[in-house]
């Protein structure tokens, strides 16, 4: 263990997010990593995207693409989604996950619902930035 000396009544809480609003929103890759999936049966590729419209610039949202699993049929639809992914932000041909960072697309968002009823964003769709400027307010 590690020594450590922090007060927490010096620093406010971080609040939780709000859900953002269904829609599309232009967006940079910050990360983009291959991760073992909790069953311990294949990868997923953990994306973040960071927001670059000003109202919601900073905000990130994460995308989780089981591209190697034994269920097929959720391994096909992850590796359409990454083929969506690549064509927007012009990687034709993915050989190392580097090479996503820095790219920007345009993601349309939704809103699941877990069996728990909790709620919150997740990636539906990929597509060509329509800009790749990171706006500041």
């Amino acid at each position: 263990m590690a020594n450590i000396k922090f007060d927490a009544s010096n620093v406010p809480a971080h609040a939780a997010a709000a859900l953002l609003a269904p829609g599309a929103y232009d967006a940079r890759i910050i990360e983009a990593d291959l991760r073992p999936v909790r069953s311990g049966d294949g990868r997923a590729l953990q994306i973040a995207f960071e927001l670059t419209v000003p109202e919601h610039l900073g905000r990130i949202v994460w995308a989780r693409l089981h591209i190697e699993t034994r269920n097929a049929h959720v391994q096909q639809i992850a590796q359409q989604e990454l083929a969506a992914l690549c064509q927007a932000v012009g990687v034709r041909s993915l050989t190392d996950t580097r090479e996503l960072l820095g790219k920007h697309a345009r993601i349309t968002l939704g809103i699941r619902r877990r069996d728990d009823g909790d709620t919150s964003n997740v990636v539906r769709a990929y597509a060509a930035a329509t800009s790749t400027t990171l706006h500041q307010n």
